[in-house]
């Protein structure tokens, strides 16, 4: 007898048990057989055991990737210092230009919502420089 779940399933069910294992669809003729034949319960216990186990892998690998330094918060925060940062590099008489021309920039890809928490957040960060 084969270790697939499907194979306690009586044949005329399978189609049914697969397409309740993928889709979670129940017809309810294959739901009262569920309900009286303990095999074909078996099966759905295993197949949903398999799929808890498989999710439970997932997800532990998921989190042990490392994401590009350019996807995390961290990433994205020292891309931003580093921009801010060049412009205060400029020369003095280059640096109103840029910083207008940066928060111009800013201003025509973010909404007004953006912008005041973007605002808030800036004086916030401030206060413990």
């Amino acid at each position: 007898m084969s270790d697939e779940p499907i194979a306690l399933v009586k044949p005329q069910w399978r189609d049914a048990f697969r397409r309740f294992m993928e889709a979670g669809e129940l017809d309810p003729d294959f739901e009262a057989y569920l309900n009286t034949d303990p095999d074909a319960q078996h099966a759905v216990d295993q197949a949903f055991e398999a799929q808890a186990g498989s999710l439970s892998t997932l997800l532990r690998e998921a989190s042990a990737v490392e994401l590009p330094p350019e996807l995390t918060v961290r990433g994205r925060a020292e891309r931003a210092a580093a921009v801010l940062k060049a412009g205060l590099d400029l020369p003095p008489h280059e640096q109103e230009s840029f910083f207008a021309r940066f928060t111009s920039a800013l201003k025509e890809q973010t909404t007004e919502s953006q912008q005041r928490a973007l605002a808030a957040t800036i004086d916030r960060a401030l206060q413990d420089i």
